[in-house]
């Protein structure tokens, strides 16, 4: 999906020194731009960068899934009865 300028520029990576942006292409007017990478991430972030709709809804998924394992019950032993 095409990435938005605006939000290219405000991450900081629109011109690289003449290197091209590698992940997509910043366009305007493009078809279902709403589903392109419109948001950029906190400065306070590593790794600054624009994300899309898509992008949120994949890591909202997998936290969901990292929580809900992680608060699965597991199996314990449980002795049917004490020795006689």
């Amino acid at each position: 999906m095409p990435a938005d300028p605006a939000a290219l520029a405000a991450a900081g990576l629109l011109d690289r020194g003449g290197d091209a942006f590698l992940n997509t292409a910043p366009r305007t007017g493009a078809p279902l731009q709403f589903l392109g990478d419109n948001w950029v991430t906190p400065t306070w972030l590593p790794f600054a960068n624009v994300v899309s709709l898509g992008d949120l809804l994949i890591g909202t998924g997998a936290a969901a899934w990292l929580i809900t394992t992680m608060r699965a019950r597991t199996l314990r032993f449980e002795p049917r009865g004490a020795p006689a």
